[in-house]
């Protein structure tokens, strides 16, 4: 449901570069869409722009093939409630959830500008101590979700 990022205070600097070049829509809920930050087999991530709140996050909308009925559109808001009761400084908070007519489904994230690990790997190797790290990092992000009930199903 929620990917594992580590976060780094870092000053704010302006988003990087669309993953997919794809049509969004203008509006999901509350939520202005700036544009889509990647796509996969789950669904869509979009940045969009909170209003309300003055701040930029991200919007996962999984495909409708995916949410077909509304016990399943269910399933995915209980285990978006569920990340959104973690507090771990290596999992991505969930800011809401929410549904429309367009979207069965969906959920706000705290937006993280950087790249995946893929995107990451192709400009260069990661070094042993950085692979270590990262490992470790990931390890204690999920063992600490495992104890609250959550399984990741993307590592």
């Amino acid at each position: 449901m929620n990917d594992f990022n580590q976060t780094v205070d870092e000053p704010e600097r302006e988003p990087s570069p669309p993953v997919v070049a794809e049509s969004a829509p203008r509006q999901i809920g509350r939520y202005r869409i700036e544009r889509v930050l990647g796509k996969g087999g789950f669904g869509l991530v979009y940045l969009a722009h909170d209003g309300h709140l003055q701040r930029l996050v991200a919007i996962k909308v999984p495909h409708r093939k995916l949410v077909d009925r509304p016990e399943t559109a269910e399933a995915y808001l209980t285990e978006a409630r569920t990340v959104a009761n973690l507090d771990h400084p290596n999992i991505v908070p969930v800011h809401d959830v929410g549904s429309t007519d367009d979207c069965p489904v969906f959920i706000v994230s705290k937006y993280i500008d950087g790249s995946d690990l893929a995107s990451r790997l192709k400009q260069s190797r990661l070094s042993i101590h950085e692979t270590v790290e990262l490992v470790a990092t990931v390890a204690e992000a999920l063992h600490f979700a495992h104890k609250q009930g959550l399984v990741h199903r993307d590592i």
